[in-house]
Protein backbone atom coordinates (compact mmCIF):
# COMPACT_ATOMS: atom_id res chain seq x y z
CA UNK A 1 0.00 0.00 0.00
CA UNK A 2 2.64 2.34 1.29
CA UNK A 3 4.56 1.74 -2.20
CA UNK A 4 0.98 2.22 -4.50
CA UNK A 5 1.12 5.44 -2.60
CA UNK A 6 4.35 6.80 -3.45
CA UNK A 7 4.34 5.79 -6.61
CA UNK A 8 0.55 8.09 -6.75
CA UNK A 9 2.12 11.00 -5.21
CA UNK A 10 4.90 11.06 -8.02
CA UNK A 11 2.55 10.21 -10.59
CA UNK A 12 0.85 13.54 -9.33
CA UNK A 13 3.70 15.39 -8.90
CA UNK A 14 4.86 14.64 -12.54
CA UNK A 15 1.51 15.52 -14.35
CA UNK A 16 1.65 19.04 -12.12
CA UNK A 17 5.25 19.96 -13.12
CA UNK A 18 4.60 18.89 -16.89
CA UNK A 19 1.38 21.12 -16.72
CA UNK A 20 2.97 23.64 -15.00
CA UNK A 21 5.83 23.82 -17.65
CA UNK A 22 4.39 26.34 -20.00
CA UNK A 23 3.85 29.09 -17.30
CA UNK A 24 7.01 28.41 -16.04
CA UNK A 25 8.95 28.62 -19.44
CA UNK A 26 6.75 32.15 -20.07
CA UNK A 27 7.85 33.33 -16.77
CA UNK A 28 11.42 32.34 -17.72
CA UNK A 29 11.28 33.99 -20.78
CA UNK A 30 9.78 37.11 -18.78
CA UNK A 31 12.75 37.14 -16.28
CA UNK A 32 15.33 36.29 -19.18
CA UNK A 33 14.21 39.54 -21.35
CA UNK A 34 14.16 41.56 -17.56
CA UNK A 35 18.11 40.69 -16.92
CA UNK A 36 19.12 40.24 -20.32
CA UNK A 37 20.26 36.61 -19.72
CA UNK A 38 20.39 35.89 -23.74
CA UNK A 39 21.90 31.86 -22.34
CA UNK A 40 18.52 31.37 -20.13
CA UNK A 41 16.47 33.21 -23.52
CA UNK A 42 17.65 30.49 -25.94
CA UNK A 43 17.31 27.48 -23.63
CA UNK A 44 13.62 28.83 -23.06
CA UNK A 45 13.41 30.09 -27.21
CA UNK A 46 13.90 27.73 -30.29
CA UNK A 47 15.01 30.91 -32.39
CA UNK A 48 16.05 28.78 -35.52
CA UNK A 49 12.47 27.44 -35.10
CA UNK A 50 10.95 31.00 -34.70
CA UNK A 51 12.80 32.83 -37.20
CA UNK A 52 11.64 29.66 -39.87
CA UNK A 53 7.92 30.32 -38.94
CA UNK A 54 8.00 33.89 -38.58
CA UNK A 55 9.84 33.91 -42.00
CA UNK A 56 7.60 31.31 -43.87
CA UNK A 57 4.52 33.82 -42.36
CA UNK A 58 6.38 37.57 -43.76
CA UNK A 59 7.19 35.58 -47.13
CA UNK A 60 3.70 34.20 -48.00
CA UNK A 61 1.88 37.25 -47.08
CA UNK A 62 4.36 39.36 -48.65
CA UNK A 63 4.52 37.14 -51.67
CA UNK A 64 0.27 37.45 -52.10
CA UNK A 65 0.50 41.49 -51.23
CA UNK A 66 2.57 41.96 -54.63
CA UNK A 67 0.61 39.25 -56.29
CA UNK A 68 -2.49 41.07 -55.94
CA UNK A 69 -1.10 44.45 -56.00
CA UNK A 70 1.43 44.27 -59.04
CA UNK A 71 -0.38 41.83 -61.21
CA UNK A 72 -0.74 44.08 -64.14
CA UNK A 73 3.09 45.39 -63.34
CA UNK A 74 5.50 43.92 -65.65
CA UNK A 75 8.41 44.48 -62.76
CA UNK A 76 5.81 42.21 -60.31
CA UNK A 77 8.49 39.52 -60.70
CA UNK A 78 11.58 41.70 -59.71
CA UNK A 79 9.43 42.61 -56.58
CA UNK A 80 8.71 39.24 -55.71
CA UNK A 81 12.52 38.55 -56.40
CA UNK A 82 13.48 41.19 -53.55
CA UNK A 83 10.95 40.45 -50.85
CA UNK A 84 12.87 37.63 -49.80
CA UNK A 85 15.82 40.43 -48.53
CA UNK A 86 12.86 42.31 -47.07
CA UNK A 87 12.06 39.45 -45.35
CA UNK A 88 15.69 39.06 -44.03
CA UNK A 89 15.81 42.16 -42.72
CA UNK A 90 12.57 41.91 -40.53
CA UNK A 91 13.64 39.11 -39.31
CA UNK A 92 16.80 40.58 -38.07
CA UNK A 93 14.84 43.16 -36.18
CA UNK A 94 11.59 40.59 -35.40
CA UNK A 95 13.85 37.84 -33.90
CA UNK A 96 15.67 39.07 -30.92
CA UNK A 97 14.37 39.53 -27.38
CA UNK A 98 13.12 43.13 -28.10
CA UNK A 99 11.22 42.08 -31.17
CA UNK A 100 9.93 39.24 -29.71
CA UNK A 101 9.08 41.65 -26.96
CA UNK A 102 6.92 43.45 -29.13
CA UNK A 103 5.22 40.70 -31.06
CA UNK A 104 4.25 38.63 -27.62
CA UNK A 105 2.58 41.97 -26.32
CA UNK A 106 0.51 42.34 -29.99
CA UNK A 107 1.87 45.52 -30.91
CA UNK A 108 2.77 45.71 -34.84
CA UNK A 109 5.80 46.57 -36.10
CA UNK A 110 4.17 47.87 -39.40
CA UNK A 111 1.99 50.32 -37.83
CA UNK A 112 1.58 54.36 -39.20
CA UNK A 113 2.98 55.26 -35.15
CA UNK A 114 6.36 56.74 -35.31
CA UNK A 115 8.71 54.34 -33.97
CA UNK A 116 10.69 55.68 -30.58
CA UNK A 117 13.22 53.34 -28.57
CA UNK A 118 11.87 51.76 -26.03
CA UNK A 119 12.75 52.26 -22.86
CA UNK A 120 13.91 49.59 -20.32
CA UNK A 121 10.79 50.52 -18.39
CA UNK A 122 8.17 50.21 -21.06
CA UNK A 123 9.50 47.49 -22.11
CA UNK A 124 8.84 45.76 -18.22
CA UNK A 125 5.80 47.14 -18.03
CA UNK A 126 4.37 45.10 -21.23
CA UNK A 127 5.85 42.02 -20.14
CA UNK A 128 3.87 42.93 -16.79
CA UNK A 129 1.02 43.49 -18.54
CA UNK A 130 1.81 41.24 -21.61
CA UNK A 131 -0.80 38.30 -20.31
CA UNK A 132 -3.69 40.24 -18.95
CA UNK A 133 -5.82 39.74 -22.32
CA UNK A 134 -4.26 36.46 -23.38
CA UNK A 135 -6.41 32.94 -23.09
CA UNK A 136 -4.41 29.44 -22.66
CA UNK A 137 -5.28 26.67 -24.24
CA UNK A 138 -3.41 23.00 -24.34
CA UNK A 139 -3.82 22.17 -27.64
CA UNK A 140 -2.05 18.48 -26.77
CA UNK A 141 0.15 16.92 -24.08
CA UNK A 142 3.34 18.45 -25.56
CA UNK A 143 1.85 21.51 -27.29
CA UNK A 144 0.53 24.72 -25.47
CA UNK A 145 -0.84 27.80 -27.29
CA UNK A 146 -0.97 31.63 -25.98
CA UNK A 147 -3.62 33.72 -27.41
CA UNK A 148 -2.24 37.45 -27.19
CA UNK A 149 -4.60 40.25 -28.44
CA UNK A 150 -2.79 42.86 -30.43
CA UNK A 151 -3.05 46.80 -31.32
CA UNK A 152 -6.47 45.83 -33.86
CA UNK A 153 -7.83 43.02 -31.58
CA UNK A 154 -6.76 40.46 -33.72
CA UNK A 155 -4.44 37.55 -31.62
CA UNK A 156 -1.01 36.59 -32.18
CA UNK A 157 -0.44 33.39 -31.23
CA UNK A 158 2.63 31.82 -29.14
CA UNK A 159 2.76 28.07 -29.30
CA UNK A 160 5.33 26.40 -27.20
CA UNK A 161 6.30 22.43 -27.41
CA UNK A 162 6.95 20.16 -24.49
CA UNK A 163 10.64 17.90 -25.57
CA UNK A 164 10.86 15.72 -22.47
CA UNK A 165 10.24 17.69 -19.62
CA UNK A 166 11.44 20.89 -21.07
CA UNK A 167 8.94 23.61 -22.73
CA UNK A 168 10.42 25.68 -25.48
CA UNK A 169 8.60 28.83 -27.33
CA UNK A 170 8.74 27.66 -31.07
CA UNK A 171 6.18 29.23 -33.28
CA UNK A 172 4.76 32.86 -33.27
CA UNK A 173 1.62 32.89 -35.44
CA UNK A 174 1.25 36.32 -36.86
CA UNK A 175 -2.69 37.44 -38.05
CA UNK A 176 -3.72 37.61 -41.09
CA UNK A 177 -3.65 41.29 -41.49
CA UNK A 178 -0.30 41.91 -39.56
CA UNK A 179 1.37 43.57 -42.22
CA UNK A 180 -1.39 45.97 -42.74
CA UNK A 181 -0.38 49.57 -41.39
Amino acid sequence: MRIFLLVLFFAICLVAYIGAGPFMTLNSIKASIETSDSVQLAEDIDFPAVRQNIKEQLSTALATEAASELSDNPFAALAVAFSDKLVEGLLDTFVTPTGITSLLSGENPFSDEPEIEVREEDQQQQLAELWENSRFTYESTDRFSIWVKSENRAEVRVVLKRDGFKWRLTNIVLPDNFMEK
